[in-house]
């Protein structure tokens, strides 16, 4: 038994779904899946049943959920009180996202960068989607960003990686599903499934003028996981930006022709510190270009 088949199980019960927490802890579904078996072959039981929404506790799993908090929490803390020890003599980093990232190699770059240069630490956001206020973007010495509104970050340097192709994504048993490839006339006639907050910004790639000239309906969702779950059952697609990302079993992503690939990059403060330049140039090297899978 260690933390990181603790921290998959209490997420697991949280969350109910194996697929939501590989993608809050950046790992495919498989590795959850494995950590689990392991941790029910080691404690002698069963610790989830499968349901038609993912999975829930059983009695065992619930009783042993309350144990595996406890045990969770006080390794937080620890970790908490050394680190701000170690903090306190150490310079920082401090790297974050203006939205979910889609390319993993971000985080196996800095785990070279920790164990290239231990004695700096990096300290990578862990609360999602980054807003883009400027009391945000102060919190942060790097931030990976795609490039759909670079307005919004005038203040700041940026320094491009690469670009990432959209996808439709859509039911395995959508007519859609049996294409190579897409374009965005192909889609007449089926439903585009957008996220509420998104609709009419920037963010909402085709714009709804786009799907409008092309005759395609829109319905909008509240969050993701409303969002997917409509996708699973046929109601519509999603469209995406996307370079790494595993499908969720049910799924099926599809290439979409037509748009211009989503440049990302990185951006930094004009005024940083050499440790920042480092970690920059550090992630340039390991970053920029790497071709699409």
């Amino acid at each position: 038994m260690n933390f990181f088949q603790l921290e998959c199980f209490v997420s697991a019960v949280e969350k109910g779904s194996f697929a939501e927490v590989a993608a809050a802890l950046h790992v495919t579904q498989p590795t959850i899946t494995y950590q689990i078996n392991n941790l029910e072959d080691e404690l002698g039981e069963k610790l989830f049943r499968r349901t038609q929404k993912g999975v829930e506790a059983t009695a065992a799993g619930q009783l042993f959920c309350e144990d595996a908090t406890a045990i969770l929490e006080r390794y937080r803390s620890a970790l908490e009180r050394f680190r701000y020890g170690a903090e306190a003599s150490a310079p920082v980093i401090r790297l974050g996202f203006t939205r979910l990232p889609d390319n993993y190699d971000i985080f196996a770059a800095v785990h070279r960068f920790r164990v290239q240069y231990p004695d700096t630490v990096v300290d990578v956001a862990q609360n999602g989607i980054v807003a883009d206020s400027a009391e945000e973007k102060a919190r942060f010495d790097v931030l990976m960003h795609y490039r759909y509104h670079q307005d919004d970050f005038a203040d700041m340097c940026y320094v491009p990686l690469g670009r990432c192709p959209y996808y439709v994504t859509v039911s395995q048993y959508s007519p859609l599903a049996e294409r190579e490839a897409l374009k965005l006339e192909d889609l007449r006639g089926f439903r585009q499934l957008v996220i509420e907050e998104y609709k009419n910004s920037a963010f909402q790639v085709p714009s709804l003028r786009e799907l409008r000239r092309a005759g395609i309906e829109v319905t909008a969702f509240e969050n993701m996981d409303q969002l997917m779950y409509a996708i699973a059952d046929g109601v519509g697609f999603g469209v995406y930006p996307a370079k790494y990302r595993e499908m969720k079993a049910g799924f099926k992503r599809v290439p979409l022709c037509g748009l211009e690939a989503l440049e990302y990059g990185l951006l930094y403060h004009p005024a940083h510190s050499a440790e920042t330049e480092l970690f920059l140039q550090f992630l340039i090297n390991e970053l920029r270009d790497v071709p699409v899978r």
